[in-house]
């Protein structure tokens, strides 16, 4: 494998520690329609990070499908922030999880039926299977695991929470797809800009969603003018660390759509956010990880591997 290739999933791992830190810093720590107001704040700042890589990338590659693309890929990172925080009230972060790694399947078959050069022979969906069951592994806990106080109680799926899992489903595979279709369909394409417009409309559609729920079913006028100028802390300095690790992570995931067939690339990007995730929580937040996890995270380098050696 080439080793930029290598070197740019390794600069991935390290901006998903810095993501996964900062969400778990921040997690109890807002609610609400807060969490419009934070998600428009660390887009905003990615879109600004995002500028600042166009003085390296320059100015070019501006046209009809890009615009289109960073359209696709700010409307999908909305609604798959909007459906993640309605299938949590509703679900395990288990099954949330689970729901997210799987959307996988439709870049693949993306790829697969659309994109020449990407079609998947019988062994890399035989890896591809074998990934999805890595998943459920990796995300679930040993039965010898005593419950603690976040445990969520068992209870029966409702309508409304699984077809959030599943609009949310279809979010997570819209994103890689379009990420997919710009790094190989647009000719010339600038990732730094790309990077940019689509943060800044994603910005821009959640800071109007935060100001309509507030306006209109929370909070008078006067008290959210206030509060869209302030923010804790907290949120700031880990809004700014996510915004830079967001913003790193989409222009080389967006560059690796050219060099790697989608269901190798985000077979790959899935397996470091959740391997990054659980060695987090263990390392960082003393979560312990059971047998389970160590069998999805074997089960998981033996897919890749079938995967990455019949490209």
């Amino acid at each position: 494998m080439n080793p930029l290739i290598i070197f740019f999933f390794f600069i991935i791992g390290l901006m998903r520690v810095i993501q996964k830190v900062c969400s778990k810093k921040v997690s109890n720590q807002i609610e609400g329609p807060a969490y419009l107001h934070y998600g428009g704040y660390y887009q905003l700042i990615a879109a600004a990070l995002s500028l600042i890589a166009l003085l390296y990338y320059g100015f070019s590659g501006f046209n009809a499908t890009m615009v289109l693309c960073s359209i696709g890929m700010a409307a999908f990172i909305t609604l798959g922030l909007f459906t993640e925080m309605q299938a949590l009230k509703g679900a395990s972060l288990i099954l949330v999880q689970m729901f997210a790694a799987g959307s996988i399947v439709l870049s693949a078959l993306f790829g697969h039926f659309f994109l020449d050069g990407q079609e998947m022979n019988v062994y890399q969906w035989l890896g591809l299977v074998v990934f999805l069951i890595s998943i459920y592994f990796m995300v679930s806990q040993d039965k010898s695991k005593a419950e603690d106080e976040q445990a969520q109680p068992k209870k029966k799926i409702s309508l409304k929470t699984l077809i959030m899992l599943i609009l949310m489903f279809i979010a997570e595979g819209g994103m890689m797809i379009v990420q997919t279709i710009f790094g190989t369909l647009v000719e010339d394409g600038n990732t730094a800009l790309f990077s940019f417009v689509m943060f800044a409309i994603n910005a821009l559609i959640l800071y109007i969603c935060y100001l309509v729920q507030a306006l209109f079913i929370h909070k008078p006028v006067r008290k959210v003018e206030k509060k869209l100028k302030f923010l804790p802390k907290t949120l700031l300095i880990c809004g700014a660390f996510l915004a830079f690790a967001l913003a790193v992570i989409n222009i080389l995931a967006t560059e690796l759509t050219a060099m790697v067939p989608a269901a190798l690339l985000f077979s790959i990007s899935n397996a470091i956010a959740i391997i990054v995730t659980m060695l987090v929580g263990g390392i960082v937040y003393k979560e312990k990880v059971g047998v389970k996890n160590i069998i999805g995270i074997v089960l998981c380098a033996v897919s890749l591997t079938v995967v990455g050696a019949f490209m």
